[in-house]
């Protein structure tokens, strides 16, 4: 059965992650790489890690609890709800796209590239937004013993 309580304290750490990195959107590059700034970078950083953990946190319980198709990768979570109509395909793709992002950061963190970190805080965020309405919506439809 999908904890729908559990599904909703996920989205309220999503949106507060995205909330702190509203901080980050609308500045150049170098103002976000600026070196009196780095703890903020790292911090951003930091904010985006969760985030994408909180969604994926999301999309696991349900796949696992809907008992859709098993997977294999963190990745894959994402094409199999929207194999299962629970999110759209441009949706499945950004969020996939960021899952790759959060993986570099957590195991290959000397690797992390802070240009593809600007460039997600800049024009990416609002995929956040977009897959917890999707995951909303979802949800709502979702029986509560389902």
């Amino acid at each position: 059965m999908i904890d729908k309580e559990r599904i909703k304290s996920k989205i309220k750490t999503v949106k507060q992650e995205r909330e702190y990195l509203k901080d980050f959107e609308n500045i150049s590059f170098q103002q976000f790489l600026n070196s009196e700034n780095i703890h903020e970078y790292y911090g951003a950083v930091h904010h985006l890690q969760v985030a994408v953990q909180a969604v994926l946190d999301i999309a696991q319980h349900i796949a696992s609890y809907q008992k859709f198709k098993s997977y294999t990768s963190n990745k894959e979570v994402f094409e199999i709800l929207k194999d299962n109509n629970v999110i759209s395909i441009g949706i499945a793709t950004s969020m996939t796209t960021a899952v790759g992002l959060r993986n570099v950061i957590v195991h290959q963190y000397e690797e992390v590239d802070p240009e593809k970190v600007y460039d997600i805080i800049q024009n990416h965020l609002d995929d956040l937004d977009s897959f917890i309405v999707e995951i909303d919506k979802y949800i709502s439809f979702t029986s509560p013993n389902t």
